[in-house]
């Protein structure tokens, strides 16, 4: 099964590629409707599964390295879909 996501994680970065060189301004607001949902994930805003990845980890120490990951990817995510429609336009 990992395989087969692992085929499939391959082939949707080909179509979302190809789709960033095709329209930008629908890619960029994919990318900033992916930060945003993982600004609601974070902030638990939506509720969602909880992962227990690491039991032998300390509490405080991995919520910190896990809320410090997702606010990064979050801010990356947006301000890339925020560039990808700039550049659109610009041009």
């Amino acid at each position: 099964m990992r395989w087969v996501l692992f085929v499939f994680a391959v082939i949707a970065s080909g179509v979302f590629y190809w789709l960033r060189s095709r329209n930008r301004i629908l890619y960029g607001t994919i990318e900033i409707t992916v930060g945003l949902v993982i600004f609601l994930i974070l902030f638990k805003i939506i509720p969602t599964a909880t992962l227990l990845a690491a039991d032998d980890m300390p509490e405080l120490g991995w919520l910190v390295v896990s809320n410090t990951v997702g606010f990064f990817t979050g801010v990356y995510a947006i301000v890339r879909g925020l560039d990808n429609i700039i550049t659109e336009l610009r041009s």
